[in-house]
Formats: C-alpha cells, structure tokens, sequence
C-alpha cells in the first residue's frame, strides 16, 4: 500500500513537469528597414567591415546565447540574422529618414550559424534610439531557409515607448530583455536565448 499511494503521489507531482515545455520567445514585427541591399561583409561582426579603416563608433556590445526548442533542446545550423541602428539611431536602409550621418564604419546587418550546442555570437554596438523608439536589434532566426521567428531584443530599463504598455510591455520586459553582464576588457555582453516551437508552421517567405 505504502509502495502504491508513494507512486501516486509521485506521478501526481510529476505530471505537471512532463507536461510542461519552454515558452517560445513572442515574435514582433519584422519594422520596415530590413536591409533593401545587403553589405558585402554579413559576418557576425558588425563592428569591424573587412577592408574599412577605422572600426564603428558607439560603444561595443557581445550579443551570446543558445537557440533551443521548446523541450530545452538546442538547434545547431539555425541562421540568425541581426540589423539595427548604428551609434547615431541610423539604419543602413536606403529609405531611413533619419537626419544624422550614417557611421560608415558600421556594418549595420550581420549573420551567424550555432554550433552543435546552439550557441551564437555577435559582436555589435549599443544601437541609437530614434523617433520614439528605445534603443533595440532585430533579429530574423531561419532552419533549413525557412523562417521560425522574427523578433526584437530591448536593453533593461529602456523597453518603454509610447503607445506600448499593459500586457505587451511586460511581455517585453519578461521575454524580450538582454540580461547585460561586463565581459572580458570592459566590453559589455548581453544575453539572450531564443525558444523555438517546432510544432508550429510557418509559411516560406
């Protein structure tokens, strides 16, 4: 009886966990400065353009983390593709409005592969705000050339703007914010693991 009512007892507190998986990270909207042509380096540092003179302005930042799927296993060969603003908030899209002079020595779109573990790095810089704006990164993840998320990643304590509040803005702060640490020569790195739902399809674009 004992033997009985303990492997009761112990599938009741179990079942839970096994039912349970990782949240996907939300998805956000893909923002119209998408690069229309992209640079000839798309390495995944944004900071250094092979061949330029001088390196990008700004203050450097290490984009780290993991691509895992739902049940905590990671992906190896996901395509991640990161763009944002430069230092000044300015994109390297043709139609970007903004005023400032666009940094030269910025890359402004790069590309990275995980490794059989998942992982990815990116060696970027803290990306201006514009507009309205809070500073942040788009990022674009692929398999195989298909799509699985497009999303946008904040900085602590700069995820609000106007017309965002209530529900998804605490979805942003809770699922969409770098967690900043200080890395090796001073250089910040902020961290960041994208949850990918295999189960769910996603059309080819």
């Amino acid at each position: 009886m004992r033997t009985t009512r303990a492997a009761i007892l112990l599938a009741l507190v179990a079942a839970p966990a096994l039912g349970a998986g990782l949240a996907p990270t939300p998805s956000d909207m893909l923002g119209p400065f998408y690069p229309d042509v992209l640079p000839q380096d798309t390495d995944e540092d944004l900071v250094q353009i092979r061949g330029a003179a001088r390196p990008a302005v700004g203050q450097v930042l290490e984009l780290v983390g993991r691509v895992t799927d739902t049940n905590g296993q990671p992906l190896a060969g996901v395509r991640l593709e990161l763009w944002q603003t430069d230092a000044h908030g300015r994109y390297i899209h043709s139609g970007d409005p903004e005023p400032a002079r666009r940094d030269p020595g910025f890359q402004g779109f790069g590309v990275a592969l995980t490794d059989a573990m998942g992982r990815y790095r990116f060696r970027t810089v803290v990306p201006g705000g514009y507009w309205t704006r809070p500073p942040h990164h788009h990022i674009r993840l692929l398999i195989e050339g298909q799509e699985v998320l497009v999303t946008q990643l904040y900085h602590p304590g700069r995820t609000r703007e106007p017309g965002i509040g209530g529900a998804a803005l605490s979805s942003r702060e809770a699922a969409q914010t770098l967690r900043l640490r200080q890395g090796e020569r001073l250089v910040p790195v902020g961290e960041f693991d994208f949850i990918i739902d295999l189960a769910t399809p996603r059309p080819r674009r």
